[in-house]
């Protein structure tokens, strides 16, 4: 795993745990809402275990969690993802447009992450 793979992972680690500690809720309680053992939502927390979009889906469902809020602009700034290749397509847009582009995004991912809950 790279480094920069593994930091973001434990950024969004920390997020998920900051969120069920918010809900006073256990990671037993996490895992069986989401059908996952606790040894496996104990791994995501402490950013030792990768894990896939469907599952990352019901965390976010389970914890009252917008996907978007859960893995931050900021983190894929940090750890070089996809961001850079944002920031090139949109430096020729306005701040008002990149608004109205961003709440596109919003929009088709809150769709796109219903589809995969159901």
């Amino acid at each position: 795993m790279e480094l920069s793979q593994r930091k973001f992972l434990q950024e969004l680690g920390k997020e998920i745990c900051a969120a069920r500690k918010r809900l006073n809720m256990s990671q037993a309680e996490l895992a069986e809402k989401v059908d996952l053992s606790v040894t496996y939502i104990s791994k995501i927390e402490c950013g030792h275990r990768n894990f896939g979009v469907h599952t990352m889906a019901k965390i976010a469902q389970t914890l009252r969690l917008r996907h978007h809020k859960v893995i931050e602009t900021d983190c894929c700034e940090k750890y070089n993802l996809p961001c850079k290749l944002f920031k090139e397509i949109l430096k020729e847009y306005s701040p008002g447009e990149i608004e109205r582009i961003a709440q596109i995004i919003r929009i088709a991912s809150e769709m796109i992450l219903e589809r995969l809950i159901k």
